[in-house]
C-alpha cells in the first residue's frame, strides 16, 4: 500500500509544472511519514511492512498486535533504516519479556523524543528500566499508561526518569497501581527535577495521605507547569494540602482535580487564596460542578454550595 502510494505521488508530481512541485513533495512526504499498524495485519505483513520503512519516516504507531522475538529483530532493522523517527507509540501490544530486546532496537533511534507505551502486557519492570535508561538522554515525553506499575517499581523508574540529567518534559502515568508509596517517591525527586513540565497521575489511588507529598513538591518546584490529578480520592483533606503547597507556587499553570470528592466550601477557599495570583486553570468538571477555564482570578459557578462533588 505504501509503494503504491507513493508512485501514485510521484506520477502527479512530474505532471506539474517546476514552481509547484516543491510544496506538494514537501506535503507529501508529511503524509507519506505517519503511518499506523494495525490489527488486521497478520504476522507475514507486519514482517513485510516493517521491512519496506523508509528513511522520511518520522512517526510509527503500533496497535493491539503481538510482537515475537522474530518481529523484534525486524524491528531492530527496521529502526536502523528510520534514522529520523521521533514518534513512537505502542498502544495495547503483546511483546511477552522482550523490553531488553526493544531497548536495544529502540537505541537505534537517536532523534526518538516521543515514546507511548500504554497497556503493554505482560510488564517487565527491570526490561522497562533498562528501556528508559537507554532513551533518558534523548526523551522529551513518556506514556506508561495502564502498565501496572506499583510503589516499589515506581522507584526504579523514578531514579532514571527524574534525575538532574534526564531531558524528560512530560510524564504521563495515569491508571497504574502508585498509590502513596509511588506518589511519595515521585514526589521526592520532583522537589529537585528542573525539566518537567508536564505530569498526569489520573486513576492511582494517591488518598488523601498521598497529597501531603504532592503539597512539598508544589512548594520546592519551579519548573512544573501542567499537573493532573483526577481519580484520587484526595477529598478534602488532601485539597486541602494541595492548597497549602499551592499558596508556595507561582509557575503552575493548569490544575486538573476532578472527581476527588472536593466541597463547594474548599472551592470558595481556594477562589480566595489565587486572587492576584497566576492565571490557573481549574478543571472540576461532575455533576455539580462545571468546567471554568480562568483567565486571572478564578470565578467557579456552584450549582448546590454546601454538598460535596
Amino acid at each position: 500500500r505504501y509503494l503504491v502510494g507513493k508512485l501514485w505521488c510521484w506520477s502527479v508530481i512530474s505532471l506539474l509544472p517546476a514552481t509547484q512541485r516543491v510544496h506538494l513533495i514537501w506535503i507529501t512526504k508529511k503524509k507519506i511519514g505517519k503511518m499506523a499498524l494495525q490489527n488486521r495485519f497478520v504476522c507475514k505483513t507486519i514482517s513485510a511492512f516493517l521491512t519496506s520503512i523508509h528513511a522520511d519516516l518520522t512517526a510509527l504507531e503500533l496497535d493491539r498486535i503481538y510482537i515475537s522475538r522474530q518481529h523484534m529483530s525486524r524491528l531492530s532493522n527496521a529502526f536502523s533504516k528510520a534514522p529520523y523517527l521521533r514518534e513512537l507509540a505502542f498502544r495495547e501490544c503483546d511483546v511477552g519479556l522482550l523490553f531488553e530486546a526493544l531497548a536495544e532496537a529502540l537505541s537505534r533511534c537517536p532523534c526518538l523524543q516521543h515514546l507511548v507505551m500504554d497497556t503493554l502486557s505482560p510488564v517487565n519492570i527491570s526490561g522497562l528500566a533498562s528501556l528508559c535508561q537507554s532513551l533518558k538522554g534523548s526523551l522529551h515525553s513518556l506514556s506508561l499508561v495502564n502498565m501496572g506499575i506499583n510503589g516499589e517499581d515506581c522507584g526504579k523508574l523514578v531514579n532514571i526518569l527524574l534525575k538532574d540529567d534526564s531531558s524528560l518534559e512530560s510524564l504521563n502515568l495515569s491508571c497504574n497501581q502508585l498509590r502513596t508509596e509511588g506518589c511519595q517517591l515521585i514526589m521526592e525527586a520532583l522537589r529537585f527535577n528542573t525539566s518537567l513540565k508536564s505530569l498526569e497521575l489520573c486513576g492511582n489511588e494517591i488518598m488523601e495521605t498521598g497529597a501531603t507529598f504532592i503539597a512539598r513538591a508544589l512548594s520546592n518546584n519551579h519548573t512544573l507547569r501542567v499537573l493532573k490529578l483526577p481519580w484520587n480520592r484526595l477529598k478534602e483533606k488532601g485539597f486541602q494540602s494541595i492548597l497549602s503547597g499551592l499558596g508556595k507556587n507561582n509557575t503552575l499553570e493548569e490544575l486538573d482535580l476532578r472527581w476527588n470528592g472536593i466541597s463547594a466550601q474548599g472551592i470558595k477557599k481556594l477562589n480566595r487564596m489565587l486572587k492576584g495570583k497566576n492565571p490557573c486553570e481549574i478543571g472540576l468538571r461532575d455533576v455539580k460542578l462545571g468546567t471554568i477555564v480562568n483567565s486571572g482570578t478564578p470565578k467557579i459557578p456552584l450549582s448546590s454550595p454546601g454538598k460535596n462533588s
